[in-house]
């Protein structure tokens, strides 16, 4: 996770960016499964220091955990 960096929107998005192209590589929403609405406003945000394709982030009313090494997309 050098190279890129994550940004948050108050809309419930997270973009995860690199560095070098100044592009976004990488985009997560937080939506309610149960609800299937998007859930914000987004509050705060991390990914885990010892295993960064891990996030999570938390809205006023849920937390969210994305593990993004079982996605097609590398992060």
């Amino acid at each position: 996770m050098i190279f890129k960096f994550m940004v948050g929107e108050k809309s419930g998005t997270i973009r995860i960016y690199s560095v070098d192209t100044m592009k976004p590589v990488y985009s997560l929403s937080s939506i309610n499964e149960a609800t299937k609405e998007v859930a914000y406003p987004l509050l705060s945000f991390d990914w885990c220091q010892f295993s960064p394709e891990c996030i999570v982030a938390n809205t006023g009313t849920d937390i969210f955990l994305w593990n993004t090494s079982k996605s097609r997309y590398a992060v």
